[in-house]
């Protein structure tokens, strides 16, 4: 896992503390329950997801545990947890020994909790909100044939549609994370069903399979995302030289069509592209994910191409 603060490092440990302080005293509402939401170490292009469960545990104790969905890691138990009045804290330790501190207040109707994370000499904001348990209700994915045609196919069917295309690990804590802000920043923000979303789950890592491709289905719960499946890293491969890379077949890569683009036997170039691969030399540096720039593209193709049924994009503060 990550340090929750400072990207690419490994981290385990975390208190939630906010940063103005109620006075003590019974609060209008029942802190426990299901909560979910985000670190927010760079809004839209790195944000370490949150799944807080809050028990009663004796007459004035509390226990929970806390889920990284997209760690792909098992539940952390918390430690040390207080609620003082509106004002929740609790921690937890990682393998290598380090704390991490959250503390985070409640708004006054208790639907959620915003606040600050410290570890060490670094800190970070984040946002929870109550929300039901997490669905494990899982998607289907498709596999994929040596040709790839059955991605061709429905990108085919799907003419006069904006078209994104995710290549992504189901494993790679980075790929999911890449799930989580298309579906945070994109698919919550643009209700429109002109937007057609293929996530490709490809064989990159050791762990990765049709299984943990079905499980990762759960990062992205929209009805207008079709998901596939190969373990030859089929559309990595046609796509690689289309978007100018010659070592590595792509992954970890976004790609947007316009509703008019054709895909009759070799592949089409994107109209934009992004990718979540900083040292990779072949790619744009200039291309890094951004989501807050990603919504922006596609809500401009729609708009471009009739009349779009799209919702305000809320930036600084993504719903969850």
């Amino acid at each position: 896992m990550k340090h929750l603060v400072q990207p690419f490092l490994s981290v385990l440990v975390l208190l939630l503390a906010s940063g103005v302080a109620r006075p003590a005293g019974a609060l209008p509402f029942d802190p426990a329950g299901h909560w979910q939401g985000a670190i927010l170490v760079r809004p839209g292009e790195y944000e370490i997801d949150l799944d807080l469960t809050l028990e009663r545990c004796g007459e004035r104790g509390w226990c929970g545990h806390l889920v990284l969905p997209t760690e792909n890691s098992s539940p952390l138990d918390v430690l040390s947890i207080e609620v003082q009045g509106a004002v929740l804290s609790f921690r937890t330790r990682d393998a290598e020994g380090v704390d991490s501190e959250f503390k985070g207040t409640f708004s006054s109707d208790g639907q959620s909790i915003e606040g600050v994370i410290f570890e060490k000499e670094r800190q970070a904001p984040f946002t929870l909100a109550r929300a039901e348990q997490a669905s494990t209700v899982r998607a289907s994915v498709k596999t994929l044939s040596e040709s790839g045609s059955e991605l061709r196919e429905t990108f085919n069917q799907d003419r006069g549609k904006v078209r994104l295309l995710l290549i992504l690990s189901p494993t790679c804590s980075n790929c999911r994370m890449s799930a989580r802000l298309v579906q945070r920043y994109v698919l919550a923000a643009l209700n429109d069903p002109r937007l057609a979303v293929y996530v490709v789950w490809e064989k990159i890592g050791s762990k990765d399979s049709l299984e943990t491709a079905l499980q990762a289905t759960a990062l992205l719960p929209d009805p207008r995302v079709n998901f596939f499946w190969s373990s030859e890293r089929i559309v990595g491969k046609i796509f690689q030289k289309t978007i100018g890379i010659q070592g590595t077949p792509a992954w970890d890569v976004f790609l947007v069509f316009d509703t008019r683009k054709e895909w009759p036997g070799s592949p089409p170039s994107p109209d934009y592209l992004m990718h979540n691969q900083p040292a990779h030399s072949e790619l744009p540096q200039d291309r890094l994910l951004n989501a807050n720039r990603l919504v922006e593209k596609v809500r401009n193709y729609l708009q471009e191409n009739g009349t779009a049924s799209l919702s305000e994009v809320n930036v600084p503060t993504p719903s969850f």
